[in-house]
């Protein structure tokens, strides 16, 4: 109970010239809700990431999934989100070797890249900043050092969306950059390298590649009435970027708060295609393929029992309720 008390006071004193007061006081007593379940939060302090890279962080919300409004989907309750950090961290922390986890934790895992037109364009595998609750880890795709895109996620049990499944990744953000002057240039040359596609596909590809990976065989993707990003709620054609842009990927909605896309992606063949659209839809494909294949190698090469890849530090249904 000390160390859960030092870390929330840490917490406490550190966000204090984040926060208005009121907001302040607000996340204070949100994140109290961490002593309801002190042995849950014992047990994740303890896995080898949480300890190494989350907890040693002096500015590190170490509690974000209660000291925040929501986390990783509106739909969750307090006990949910506390299943879902135990099953992330036990999962990152039994799974995946040391140079994985100092990568990722550190710099960056480069999961592809390509040279084209005097450009390098890479994907990459990260942590995310703890503040936004939408995922604890970043697959980000770049050109140079500027982001194009970025998917946060989370390894979760998939119970949490009435699946009986084991650990698969759950999608909370997906967001491309705020369009100006720089993003029309950057996506220019994208368009230039890659035509007819965009850098949400090759981000999906390349989560598609971690999964199977692992040996999950759906992803799970937020609802965008449920994202946590403000906007999405607030305007129009924001649903887009994640419901109908799951649906593209042969997602169904579940009725937990999430889409639910089935691995590997089902197309369809490329005979039922218009011709004029064939050799589009092929191209598109192929860069899809490569993504995925790289991703897939990369994370299997970290893994620590390959081929019995998909073992997570399991909680009980107690701990969801």
């Amino acid at each position: 109970m000390n160390m859960l008390l030092r870390y929330l006071a840490r917490y406490w004193y550190v966000s204090l010239g984040h926060y208005g007061m009121r907001a302040w006081a607000a996340s204070v007593l949100r994140s109290l809700r961490v002593l309801r379940w002190p042995g849950r939060h014992r047990t994740l302090c303890g896995c080898t990431v949480y300890h190494r890279y989350v907890a040693r962080d002096a500015d590190a919300d170490v509690f974000h999934h209660l000291s925040h409004r929501d986390y990783l989907s509106r739909h969750f309750t307090p006990a949910e989100r506390v299943a879902c950090m135990l099953d992330h961290y036990g999962f990152e922390s039994a799974a995946f070797d040391e140079d994985y986890q100092r990568q990722v934790y550190g710099g960056g895992l480069r999961l592809w890249r390509h040279a084209a037109g005097g450009h390098e364009f890479s994907i990459w595998l990260k942590t995310n900043q703890r503040y936004l609750g939408e995922g604890d880890l970043n697959l980000v795709m770049r050109l140079g050092n500027e982001t194009l895109h970025r998917i946060g996620f989370n390894w979760v049990d998939a119970t949490i969306a009435a699946m009986h499944a084991a650990i698969v990744p759950f999608i909370a953000r997906n967001q491309g950059r705020w369009r100006d002057e720089l993003s029309d240039v950057l996506y220019a040359a994208f368009e230039a390298s890659f035509p007819n596609n965009a850098p949400a596909y090759f981000c999906v590809a390349a989560m598609a590649g971690l999964a199977a990976a692992v040996g999950a065989r759906q992803l799970l993707c937020v609802k965008s009435d449920m994202a946590l990003s403000r906007m999405l709620r607030s305007k129009q054609g924001y649903p887009a970027a994640y419901d109908s842009f799951w649906d593209a990927f042969g997602g169904t909605r579940s009725g937990k708060g999430c889409h639910v896309i089935p691995l590997p992606f089902q197309f369809k063949d490329l005979q039922q295609l218009a011709s004029k659209h064939r050799k589009r839809a092929a191209a598109r494909r192929a860069w899809w393929t490569e993504i995925g294949t790289a991703a897939h190698t990369t994370l299997h090469g970290h893994l620590r029992n390959a081929p019995h890849a998909n073992v997570h530090a399991k909680v009980s249904q107690e701990d969801r309720q």
